[in-house]
């Protein structure tokens, strides 16, 4: 999956499943590296995760993540 979204090269899109991922590590056997390897694709500036929802900004993946999102 991280390589398929590295290819389809929308910030937006690595931004979210770079947050979704990074919570689920463990589960779906991703390594720190293949994360990092998100990092280059970021939005340059921060996107909400989900139209018409604000919430609180995730510095790390330039994310804003709505309220009660942050569940893993």
């Amino acid at each position: 999956m991280i390589e398929y979204v590295k290819r389809y090269r929308t910030p937006s899109l690595v931004a979210k499943v770079g947050w979704i991922v990074e919570r689920h590590t463990r589960k779906w056997k991703v390594s720190e590296a293949d994360l990092q390897s998100l990092r280059p694709y970021l939005p340059k500036t921060p996107v909400k995760f989900a139209r018409g929802l604000g919430g609180a900004l995730d510095k790390e993946w330039n994310l804003y993540i709505p309220q009660g999102a942050s569940g893993g």
